[in-house]
C-alpha cells in the first residue's frame, strides 16, 4: 500500500508480478483506477519478429529505439549474401516497416538484421510462394 499526500505521481515502475490496479489518495483514501503503460523513456533498442511469419505477400517488422537514430535494415539469403537494404531515420520508441516479398525477390529462409547507434540484432523470416 502506497499513500501519497499532495504529490503528483508521474511514473511508476512495476515488475511482471501480479498487482492490483488501483491507488488510494486523500484523507479518505479515495480509490483511483490505474492503467499500466509504457513511457517513451523506457524504450530500449529491440528488433521484433516479423508478422506474419511465414508470409507470401507482405510482412511487418517492428523495432523500438531508445533515441532517434538512422536505421539500416539488411536482408540476407541463407548464404549470407545481402539481397536488400533499407535505410531511414526513425524516432525513439516503437517503429515498424512493411516489406513486400516482391521487393526481396526471394523465397524460403531469409535473415534480417537491424543496425542502429551501435545496436545490432538479427532474426529469421520465411517467404512462401
Amino acid at each position: 500500500l502506497l499513500v501519497f499526500e499532495g504529490a503528483k505521481i508521474e511514473s511508476v515502475s512495476a515488475s511482471s508480478a501480479k498487482i492490483n490496479s488501483e491507488a488510494y489518495v486523500g484523507e479518505n483514501l479515495e480509490t483511483l483506477n490505474l492503467t499500466l503503460g509504457q513511457s517513451s523513456d523506457s524504450f530500449v533498442n529491440e528488433l521484433f519478429q516479423n508478422t506474419p511469419n511465414p508470409f507470401s505477400d507482405v510482412t511487418t517488422i517492428g523495432f523500438s529505439l531508445s533515441k532517434d537514430a538512422q536505421v539500416n535494415l539488411k536482408f540476407f539469403d541463407i548464404s549470407g549474401k545481402i539481397i536488400q537494404t533499407v535505410t531511414g531515420e526513425y524516432k525513439a520508441g516503437a517503429n515498424q516497416l512493411e516489406i513486400s516479398a516482391k521487393d526481396l525477390q526471394s523465397s524460403g529462409v531469409l535473415y534480417y538484421q537491424l543496425e542502429a547507434e551501435g545496436f545490432t540484432a538479427t532474426r529469421k523470416m520465411i517467404i512462401i510462394e
